[in-house]
């Protein structure tokens, strides 16, 4: 299993307890603790740059700032699998706004393609 090794700035025994269930179910290969120090901050940034996730933008017109590239085939980004199941027509509705803000012009469906709603007949 791997070690769970908390720093001392983790007090917290049930958040422990919880990280050492999830780790025994998932098996990582490696676990960090976040401090949000500057440090971590620049060493995640770096390592985000350095595999091409990240790219600098022109730090004198734009300081501090970068360009974030998630994989296309990201489950989060895959929209013409989406689906959303729901009795209630206005939840639907107010979901397929903002999916189809999610999507290019290309990749919008009818909205009939992507949302279900299950209307039953009340008796």
């Amino acid at each position: 299993m791997t070690q769970v090794n908390a720093p001392e700035f983790v007090r917290h025994p049930k958040l422990v307890a919880w990280v050492e269930e999830i780790a025994k179910l998932t098996k990582p290969a490696k676990i960090e603790w976040c401090d949000g120090s500057e440090e971590e901050y620049q060493r995640l940034i770096d390592l985000m740059i350095a595999n091409g996730t990240m790219q600098k933008l022109n730090q004198e017109k734009h300081p501090g700032s970068y360009l974030a590239n998630s994989d296309p085939s990201d489950v989060a980004r895959v929209e013409d699998r989406t689906f959303i199941c729901t009795e209630n027509e206005e939840d639907a509705n107010n979901f397929k706004e903002v999916l189809l803000r999610w999507q290019t012009k290309s990749q919008q469906q009818k909205p009939s393609d992507l949302i279900r709603i299950n209307k039953t007949k009340e008796t």
